[in-house]
């Protein structure tokens, strides 16, 4: 596969493979495991349970982007040397597609809003990825209160990054704000990788603002 497709949709497929490996283990395993007792376990799940509980957006993605997708699924896991998944083409389409919105790549510094620091820095480039299901329900923003970080066991450290208040939302970046600087920049990349149009306080902000430098800027002359 490495050679015949690109290194992003091996790395994805990658990672789906690890995904339905430890659904396969887990399958096999369920009647030897012990129930959790946690208190979040009844609204968050564990396990494939947490990853099915994922949102896929699959409305949402380009038809020329499924269309890709299903060709990779076809090709690569169904009729392979995987275990027996007892998924239709259709489900594992819906995996790789929540595989792609609620992964989190790992960087070796900080993601977090600019402010926390007096000369941002790059994050660094990614070693690693994951699928934090829990974490995955942060909503994005592109001025966060709250910052993220692997730790050395692989775990998604998430730290505010100023005094919240009761009742406010915490709210994280789903990308590297010293890359993406300016509001055409931000929008972009959010619609094309997540699917959706930023409306957070910044971009809202942001956006009145070359608003009004458009309309100030037309030529209405005297009237």
């Amino acid at each position: 596969m490495r050679q015949q497709e690109t290194e992003y949709d091996f790395v994805t497929l990658w990672h789906v493979v690890r995904l339905l490996a430890g659904r396969d283990l887990e399958m096999r395993c369920k009647h030897s495991q012990i129930p959790g007792q946690l208190p979040w376990e009844k609204d968050w799940g564990r396990h494939w349970k947490a990853v099915d509980m994922c949102c896929s957006y699959l409305s949402s993605w380009p038809e020329s982007q499924l269309k890709h997708w299903r060709r990779l699924v076809d090709s690569y896991l169904i009729g392979t040397a995987l275990p027996p998944l007892s998924l239709t083409p259709t489900e594992l389409l819906d995996i790789v597609c929540k595989e792609e919105t609620n992964t989190f790549g790992l960087y070796p510094k900080l993601t977090g809003p600019l402010y926390m620091i007096d000369q941002p820095v790059p994050r660094g480039d990614s070693y690693g990825l994951g699928l934090y299901p829990r974490a995955a329900r942060f909503n994005h923003s592109c001025l966060p209160n709250v910052s993220h970080k692997p730790d050395e066991q692989g775990r998604m450290v998430y730290t505010t990054a100023r005094e919240i208040r009761a009742g406010e939302e915490a709210l994280i970046t789903y990308f590297d704000l010293t890359k993406f600087t300016t509001l055409e920049e931000r929008q972009e990349h959010v619609q094309v990788h997540f699917r959706f149009t930023c409306d957070c306080v910044r971009c809202t902000e942001e956006s009145a603002e070359e608003n009004l430098l458009n309309i100030e800027s037309l030529p209405f002359g005297i009237f």
